[in-house]
């Protein structure tokens, strides 16, 4: 069963297409979270080299 997320997670249509960027970081993320922005474009990148696929959805 899928759970619905609540309103202050919710990604907008413009942040799901920068998702696998490298580097980029979510705009409510940035400072609350440490990180490098980098985790989704490695999973992108091993998946893909094994000709996987991943995608986003909200």
């Amino acid at each position: 069963m899928k759970r619905p997320s609540p309103p202050d997670l919710s990604m907008t249509t413009f942040e799901k297409s920068l998702i696998f960027d490298k580097f980029y970081r979510g705009r409510n993320e940035q400072y609350r979270v440490q990180g490098t922005g980098m985790g989704p474009a490695i999973a992108k990148a091993v998946l893909e080299a094994h000709s996987g696929t991943i995608r986003v959805t909200n």
